[in-house]
C-alpha cells in the first residue's frame, strides 16, 4: 500500500516538473522534456512515462507537417514502375574521396526503366 502512494507522489512530482518545463519551453517535445528531467533535474523516469504524462495533461505538441507543405501537389508512391524510358528517374547525392583533392560531391541520376546512369562528368571513372 505504501509503495502505491510513493509512486503516486512521484507521478505528481514528475507531472509538476513537466508542467514547469513546458511553461518555460513551450515548443519542446516529450524527448527534450525527458532529457531535461533526466540530466538537469536528476530524476529517474522513463521516456514512455514522460510521453504518457504529457499526453494525459494535453501538453504534447501537434505532429510536424512541414514536409507536407513542401511537397504539396507531388504524388508519392513507393510502388511506382516505369513502363518506358525517360519517364521516371531516381536521383542521389553522395561524397566521394578524391585522393589529394579531398572530398567531392557526386550527383547520380538513374533512368528507372533502363536502370543505368543517365550521365556523369567526363573524366570521372566509375568502377
Amino acid at each position: 500500500m505504501k509503495e502505491k502512494k510513493d509512486k503516486m507522489i512521484d507521478r505528481e512530482l514528475i507531472t509538476e516538473k513537466i508542467k514547469e518545463i513546458t511553461t518555460l519551453y513551450p515548443y519542446y517535445g516529450y524527448r527534450k522534456v525527458y532529457a531535461i528531467l533526466k540530466y538537469k533535474e536528476g530524476l529517474t523516469v522513463r521516456r514512455n512515462k514522460v510521453y504518457q504524462l504529457m499526453k494525459e495533461n494535453k501538453l504534447l505538441l501537434p505532429a510536424s507537417r512541414c514536409n507536407k507543405k513542401f511537397f504539396k501537389g507531388v504524388p508519392f508512391s513507393l510502388n511506382v514502375e516505369a513502363h518506358e524510358s525517360n519517364t521516371l528517374w531516381g536521383i542521389d547525392m553522395t561524397y566521394i574521396w578524391c585522393g589529394r583533392d579531398a572530398w567531392c560531391y557526386f550527383h547520380g541520376v538513374i533512368d528507372e526503366d533502363v536502370r543505368r546512369s543517365v550521365r556523369f562528368p567526363e573524366g570521372l571513372l566509375l568502377t
